[in-house]
C-alpha cells in the first residue's frame, strides 16, 4: 500500500498531521515489534485517504523519534523534523561521535526540517525547551502517536508530560476535540525502565472508528481541492478558490433541494388524490414521485453537497481574515483567538488548523519565521482597503448588490409567494362555498375538484415556501450582517483617527475586532444552515 499523495513546501492540499513522542532509550529487541505496530497505525490511515497527504512532524531525538524512518510505508509519509534549538545547537545534545553521525543520517533521511524556536544556545532549562517543542507538535497534530511505557511522572519535556498536555487542556489549540485528544499508544519501554503491563490508558490500539468522520471530511475537502486545481490550474490555496469551490457547491445544494421540496409537494398532493379517487394510476404516479424524491435527497446526502457549502465557504472566510491579518502584522491564529472558539462537532476548526499548520510548516521550510517590520502607510492603508471591501460585501455599492438585501429581497420573495398562494386558497374556498349552495352535478364536481385538488395544492406550495426560507435562514443572516456592518463602520471610522505610526496597537485592534466580527458571523450562518437538514418528508 502506497500513498499516492505527498505533501511538501509547495503543496495545495490539507495534510492529515500525525505527531510522534517517545523514550529516547528504547530496548534494540523491542524496536521491530514497536515498528510493526507503527506500520499497523499507518496502514489503517493509508487505507482511508486517497486525496490526503500525511505529514508527520518529529523532534528526531534518538529512540522513537526516529521509528518513522524504518517504517515499511515511509515513502508514503512526509516527515517533517522540528527541531527543539537551533541546528548547529541542537548537535550539541548528541554528545559522542556515534550518536551525532546517527543524528546527521536521520536529519539526510527526512524530506523536511524547520527551526521555528529562537533560543539562547547556553539555556540552563533544556527540558523546559524540549517540553515547548513536544507541545508544539502536540498542537498542530491531529493525531498523536505516543512510544511510551505507561508510567506517569513529573519530567518536563517527558512523554508522560505531553501526553498529560495533550489530555488535560482545556482549549486545544490544535485540531478538533475528537481528533484532537486521538492519542495511539504503543508500549515501549525506557531504558531500564519496564513497561506497564497494567496499563489502563483508553489509548491503546486506538479504533479507526473513533476518527473516520472526520478524516472522511479531510478527504473529501482535498478529493474537492484536487479536481478545482485539475481544473483551473491554480498555483495557489486561497480564499478565491474556496469560493469557487462553495458556488459550485451551492448550485448544486439548492438545485437538490429545491427538486426534493417540489417533488415532496407533488407526492403528497397525488397520494391525497390516490386516497380519493382510488386511482392505480395516481397511485403509480404516487410511488414513483416519492422514490424520485428519495433518490435526489439521497444523493444530495451521498455527495455531501450541504457539507461541502458549508465548509468551503467558511474556509475561505478563515484563509481572508488570516491573510488580512499576516499583512498587517497581527501574529495570532484566528482560530487559537479567545472570541474564536467554535463547536468540536462542526468538523471547520480541524479543518482550518490543518490548513493553517500545513501554512505555517511551509513558510518555516521556505524562509524561517516571518520578521515584519511596521509600515505604517501600508498597514493604515491596507486595513482601510479590506474594511472597505468588507463594508461593500455587506452592504453593496452602486454597481453591485450587498449580502445584506440579497438576503432580504430572497425571503421577501418566497413570503410573497407564500402570500400568493395563502390568497388563492382562500379565494378558492370561498368559491367552494358559493358552489355548495347550487346543487347541480356540475357544481358539485367542482367542488370536488377544489377541494381535492387545488386547495391542498396551493396549502402545499405556500408551506413548501415558507419552509424554504427557514431552510436557508434568510432572515437570520440578514440580522447577522446588519450587526456586522455596524461594527465594520465603527472600525473605519476608528480608522480614519489614526493618523501616525505611535497608533500602531490601535490598528492592530481595529482590525482584530473586525475580523473576530467577520469570523463569529460567518460561524453564526454556519450554525443555523447546519441545524437545518433537508429532509425527503
Amino acid at each position: 500500500m502506497r500513498q499516492k499523495v505527498k505533501w511538501n513546501s509547495k503543496s495545495k492540499l490539507i495534510p492529515l498531521i500525525v505527531g510522534l513522542i517517545g523514550h529516547r532509550k528504547l530496548p534494540a529487541q523491542e524496536l521491530e515489534g514497536i515498528v510493526a505496530e507503527f506500520d499497523e497505525f499507518v496502514a489503517g490511515l493509508l487505507g482511508s485517504l486517497q486525496h490526503t497527504p500525511i505529514t508527520l512532524l518529529t523532534s528526531l531525538a534518538e529512540g522513537a523519534d526516529r521509528i518513522a524512518l524504518s517504517s515499511r510505508f515511509r515513502d508514503s509519509l512526509t516527515i517533517c523534523a522540528v527541531l527543539p534549538f537551533q541546528l548547529e545547537d541542537y548537535r550539541n545534545d548528541f554528545q559522542d561521535t556515534e550518536s551525532l553521525q546517527d543524528f546527521e543520517e536521520s536529519l539526510k533521511s527526512v524530506d523536511q526540517y524547520v527551526e521555528p524556536f529562537s533560543r539562547d544556545a547556553m539555556s540552563a532549562q533544556r527540558n523546559l525547551d524540549y517540553r515547548e517543542c513536544a507541545n508544539w507538535i502536540s498542537e498542530r497534530s491531529n493525531i498523536l502517536v505516543a512510544v511510551w511505557n505507561g508510567k506517569y511522572n513529573d519530567e518536563p519535556g517527558g512523554t508522560s508530560d505531553t501526553i498529560n498536555y495533550r489530555t488535560e487542556k482545556k482549549e486545544n489549540a490544535g485540531s478538533l476535540e475528537s481528533l484532537n485528544k486521538n492519542i495511539f499508544h504503543i508500549l515501549g519501554s525506557n531504558g531500564d525502565q519496564g513497561i506497564n503491563e497494567d496499563c489502563t490508558c483508553p489509548f491503546h490500539k486506538s479504533s479507526q472508528d473513533e476518527f473516520a468522520p472526520d478524516i472522511t471530511l479531510l478527504e473529501s475537502f482535498n478529493e474537492s481541492i484536487s479536481i478545482e486545481i485539475r481544473k483551473t490550474d491554480t498555483s495557489d490555496i486561497s480564499s478565491n478558490l474556496f469560493d469557487s469551490m462553495a458556488s459550485a457547491a451551492k448550485k448544486k445544494y439548492l438545485y437538490a433541494s429545491r427538486t426534493v421540496l417540489i417533488l415532496g409537494l407533488v407526492a403528497l398532493n397525488l397520494l391525497n388524490v390516490t386516497q380519493i379517487s382510488n386511482s392505480r394510476i395516481c397511485f403509480f404516479a404516487t410511488l414513483l414521485t416519492f422514490l424520485l424524491t428519495f433518490y435526489f435527497w439521497r444523493r444530495s446526502v451521498r455527495l455531501n453537497l450541504k457539507a461541502k457549502y458549508e465548509g468551503f465557504r467558511m474556509i475561505a472566510e478563515v484563509i481572508r481574515i488570516q491573510s488580512w491579518w499576516t499583512q498587517i502584522g497581527i501574529k495570532i491564529r484566528l482560530i487559537d483567538h479567545p472570541h474564536t472558539k467554535i463547536d468540536s462537532d462542526t468538523g471547520i476548526r480541524r479543518i482550518a488548523d490543518n490548513l493553517m499548520s500545513g501554512n505555517e510548516l511551509q513558510t518555516l521550510i521556505q524562509s524561517g519565521e516571518i520578521k515584519q517590520k511596521f509600515d505604517f502607510p501600508k498597514i493604515h492603508q491596507g486595513a482601510k482597503l479590506w474594511l472597505t471591501e468588507q463594508m461593500e460585501y455587506l452592504g453593496g455599492n452602486s454597481t453591485k448588490i450587498g449580502a445584506i438585501r440579497v438576503n432580504t429581497k430572497s425571503a421577501r420573495k418566497f413570503e410573497l409567494i407564500s402570500k400568493i398562494f395563502i390568497g388563492i386558497t382562500i379565494a378558492l374556498f370561498t368559491l367552494s362555498q358559493v358552489f355548495q349552495v347550487e346543487e347541480s352535478e356540475f357544481e358539485s364536481d367542482m367542488i370536488f375538484m377544489l377541494y381535492t385538488m387545488l386547495i391542498p395544492i396551493c396549502l402545499s406550495i405556500s408551506a413548501g415556501s415558507i419552509a424554504y426560507i427557514q431552510l436557508m435562514g434568510f432572515k437570520e443572516i440578514s440580522s447577522r450582517f446588519e450587526s456586522s456592518l455596524k461594527v465594520i463602520q465603527r472600525g473605519l471610522t476608528q480608522l480614519d483617527l489614526v493618523n501616525n505610526a505611535l497608533d500602531e496597537e490601535k490598528i492592530f485592534s481595529i482590525v482584530e475586532e473586525v475580523g473576530v466580527e467577520s469570523y463569529c458571523e460567518s460561524i453564526y450562518w454556519y450554525k443555523i444552515s447546519k441545524s437545518r437538514e433537508l429532509r425527503p418528508l
